[in-house]
């Protein structure tokens, strides 16, 4: 398990976080710091409202490979047939009440 301190210089301002598990890694690979500084951190520096997120969707190994092979013999992105094949299975399911 995860634990983090935190410790404040202003009331809801993160100046720094200790991390107390020493095998956590970063995406690099590289071990991580065991304290990092915020103190000159913008917060929402990133954030935004309009922003769109697609949920991963995970599909049979079987499915995936008819369908990729069916997608690429269409000329169409895998994404594109499955959304196509959902919206008309929607349209079947709506029709029949």
């Amino acid at each position: 398990m995860r634990r983090h301190r935190a410790s404040q210089a202003r009331a809801g301002e993160l100046t720094r976080v200790d991390t107390r598990d020493k095998d956590d890694f970063n995406f690099e690979g590289e071990r991580m710091k065991e304290q990092y500084d915020f103190t000159n951190g913008v917060r929402g520096k990133f954030y935004n409202a309009a922003a769109v997120f697609q949920l991963p969707v995970y599909l049979d190994e079987q499915v995936q490979g008819y369908l990729a092979a069916k997608a690429q013999a269409k000329g169409v992105d895998l994404s594109a047939l499955v959304n196509d094949l959902l919206k008309r299975e929607i349209d079947l399911v709506e029709a029949m009440g």
